[in-house]
């Protein structure tokens, strides 16, 4: 079944391949022709192909199931069927038909070997890799229990049961195909209504005349007439039909063996390429997450330097350019009285003798906070500051390295 996407439905006819180009999610027909041969077949490497053969070399095979262990016995349908084969179990191949009605026995495809393989190694010739295989009656989605679906618009006649299915061999005429009422005589459950597709009047005209033959076994008839042709109707189906595929067991490998294998190199590229992108991407980014890091802590030292008094630290960048944006705007507003100003006006008052180790600043005064050797110093600095400023001793205390003095300054009016 495929519900999505397009895929190629390919039949045997004769001696040339008849194909369907068919779009599932559209639900429309895209393309149609006729091919000598799969070299010739005009699908892309990586479509998908369904192999439709007529159903004469696929037939099912009820078998009655027993009671308890299905599933072991499932698995040991070459020798339910042993019987019933012509050559070895060995030489055929079977895949289990689902069923629109539970019951006690189970519907087995049995498909040689051969043929089977024949067909894949013909489309591997081709460059093609089977997706699907499955009988032509089989494509047609499988009715109720109790009715059966037969397509008389082309020879040979397809007939879908529940769970089976079969090719029947013959010719439209005013009386049923002996195929059909012989499937009649032997079905375990004889159908209730038989749903018959016509593609003309005319073949509809020949079908009316089965009604009577019908009535007298009871069985009503539906007749459906439509004009496509019988290849597009069964390219139609495996979009809505869950259509058995053949390529299972042993050939399920085969069909996933798609043509990637021409990929490999380009993508062992590609491979090796998206490798070493990523591995070049991640030596960067962490080059730049440690170099980063070196920064900012160069940042937040400088910052520190600059402001010693400040603890909360939280961005420090975004902290020094705040504060450079303050001494800017003090500046423009008030040019006198700015930073720079009392520097320029207090700096040739300071020589070696004097160390400054803090500096506090508003628009008003300056608070400094100045080392000297000993208290003359201290009121030697203050007389020479008295020339450009208010000049007040606030403080002093020993330290270490000296005489700490603490100055505040007014500038004079």
């Amino acid at each position: 079944m495929f519900s999505r996407g397009e895929y190629w439905c390919v039949m045997q006819r004769e001696d040339k391949l008849h194909w369907i180009h068919y779009d599932a999610t559209k639900r429309q027909l895209l393309a149609r022709g006729d091919a000598d041969s799969w070299q010739s077949l005009p699908a892309p490497d990586a479509a998908r192909i369904v192999f439709v053969p007529t159903g004469h070399r696929i037939r099912v095979v009820e078998i009655d199931l027993p009671k308890r262990n299905r599933r072991r016995f499932m698995h040991s349908l070459s020798f339910a069927l042993e019987e019933r084969l012509l050559r070895d179990a060995e030489c055929y191949h079977f895949v289990t038909i689902a069923s629109t009605r539970r019951t006690s026995t189970a519907n087995v495809g049995v498909l040689e070997c051969d043929g089977l393989e024949s067909w894949i190694d013909d489309a591997a010739r081709g460059g093609f890799v089977l997706s699907m295989v499955v009988p032509d009656y089989l494509c047609i989605p499988a009715p109720d229990p109790d009715s059966w679906t037969i397509d008389v618009g082309e020879e040979p006649f397809l007939l879908r049961q529940a769970s089976s299915g079969a090719t029947l061999s013959g010719s439209l005429e005013d009386t049923p195909p002996a195929g059909l009422m012989l499937a009649l005589e032997h079905a375990r459950e004889r159908p209730l209504n038989l749903r018959i597709r016509v593609r003309n009047k005319a073949q509809k005209q020949l079908v009316e005349q089965w009604r009577s033959r019908f009535e007298a076994l009871e069985l009503s008839m539906t007749i459906a007439q439509e004009s496509a042709g019988r290849a597009l109707w069964l390219a139609a189906q495996l979009a809505v039909t869950r259509a058995p595929n053949f390529l299972s067991g042993p050939y399920a490998n085969k069909r996933a063996q798609l043509p990637w294998r021409s990929w490999l190199p380009a993508a062992a590229m590609a491979a090796t390429l998206i490798f070493t992108l990523t591995t070049g991407l991640l030596l960067d980014t962490h080059r730049l997450t440690k170099e980063h890091a070196l920064v900012s802590n160069a940042i937040e030292q400088t910052y520190r330097s600059a402001y010693p008094q400040v603890k909360n630290l939280v961005d420090p960048r975004f902290q020094m350019e705040q504060a450079l944006r303050r001494l800017r705007a003090t500046e423009e507003t008030q040019p006198k009285n700015s930073l720079v100003e009392w520097l320029m006006l207090l700096a040739p008052s300071f020589d070696g003798a004097y160390l400054v180790s803090a500096l506090e600043f508003d628009q008003d005064s300056i608070r400094i906070e100045v080392v000297v050797t000993d208290v003359e110093a201290l009121n030697a600095l203050r007389q020479r500051l008295s020339q450009f400023a208010e000049v007040k001793i606030v403080g002093r205390e020993q330290g270490n390295d000296g005489l700490i003095g603490r100055i505040r300054i007014r500038k004079s009016v």
